[in-house]
């Protein structure tokens, strides 16, 4: 409960830092020194007292009306994602098992297998591949293994230069691992804390505290014997587990890469890839 407790007061101050005042209609004044909203500020916008919010931000409070969530999402200007992670922030839920074994990993693994044009994969709340058809694993033999974590391969070496939008793809695999895990999974603090650590792009990102899911994407690899392609990924909730994801990869139809995966799915192997996931 502590940890629901920290997060929600953390995610409010978060996004309240994150807005400026014309963005809420207040005017503008340039000896300002506080970053973002001030708390009166928010209260008032909400509607409440601003020592009900003080009180919402240090913890001391846990459980909003929704009435009061749902005037603290139009004040901070949230959108759908981020008020659904905002309630449950602020509703207490009984502990989800969040590890590899909360879902049959050998018969989704079997399941994939049915899929032998498309290279596929699922992934946990925390980012961890639990299952992986050959097919995926042909075309990124380094990133697409079970065990491998998506967060942390969005740093593996080269992949900066390699994607053509690598700030926004680590900002997608942070918000989507902020919405769907849950803070007291130690998995979750394990990688939150490694790449904190390590990684000052994943600091940055975190900081912000947005949460949603991983947004659709383009990204690029290189088949030996074929050259650099693109494919796209598309993800798929899967709602019988929450914050597990179905994640199919597929290239756009009438060129190289459709091909090249046509290739592999024939039975035709790389010598080697590099990819940007």
């Amino acid at each position: 409960m502590a940890g629901q407790k920290s997060a929600l007061g953390e995610y409010l101050c978060a996004r309240r830092r994150l807005l400026v005042p014309e963005q809420v209609g207040l005017p503008i004044d340039r000896h300002r020194r506080v970053e973002g909203l001030r708390r009166d500020e928010v209260a008032a916008l909400a509607g409440i007292s601003r020592e009900y919010y003080v009180r919402l931000e240090q913890g001391r409070d846990t459980r909003p009306s929704m009435q009061v969530i749902t005037a603290l999402a139009r004040a901070l200007q949230l959108d759908e994602y981020a008020i659904r992670y905002l309630v449950r922030l602020a509703t207490p839920q009984p502990p989800r098992p969040l590890s590899a074994g909360a879902l049959p990993g050998d018969i989704t693994g079997r399941l994939l297998d049915q899929w032998p044009d498309s290279p596929a994969l699922v992934l946990d709340p925390n980012r961890d591949i639990v299952a992986s058809n050959r097919l995926a694993r042909a075309v990124v033999p380094e990133s697409f293994q079970v065990g491998m974590n998506l967060m942390l391969n969005a740093f593996l070496p080269g992949a900066r230069l390699r994607h053509p939008d690598w700030a926004g793809l680590v900002a997608d695999h942070a918000g989507a691992l902020r919405y769907y895990s849950d803070p007291e999974n130690m998995r979750r603090q394990e990688i939150v804390e490694q790449l904190l650590r390590e990684q000052p792009e994943f600091e940055r990102c975190w900081k912000r505290h947005d949460a949603r899911p991983f947004s659709e994407r383009t990204f690029h690899v290189e088949i030996a014997g074929i050259g650099t392609i693109e494919l796209n990924i598309q993800l798929f909730s899967l709602p019988v587990h929450f914050g597990y994801e179905l994640m199919v990869v597929f290239p756009s139809p009438g060129t190289p890469a459709a091909a090249a995966i046509a290739y592999l799915a024939a039975g035709g192997s790389a010598i080697e890839s590099t990819s940007t996931l």
